[in-house]
């Protein structure tokens, strides 16, 4: 068995693994769906009605609360 703690600790752990599962905002779920339309049908997607700062700027912050750095 390898004794390294494991290193996706979010919350309640055991030595090896997390027993709280990775969860996203509401925010973070709507800026991925959103981008992930706009890559299915570029031809259709226009950032302006969709407030493409502001997903850009949630996109970055699931990015920065994600680092396993």
């Amino acid at each position: 068995m390898d004794e390294t703690p494991c290193p996706y600790v979010t919350g309640t752990v055991t030595r090896y693994c997390t027993l709280t599962p990775f969860t996203l905002t509401d925010a973070e779920r709507e800026a991925i769906e959103v981008c992930a339309a706009a890559a299915n049908n570029p031809g259709e997607f226009r950032p302006a009605l969709y407030r493409g700062d502001q997903i850009a700027a949630t996109l970055r912050g699931l990015l920065e609360r994600t680092d396993r750095t």
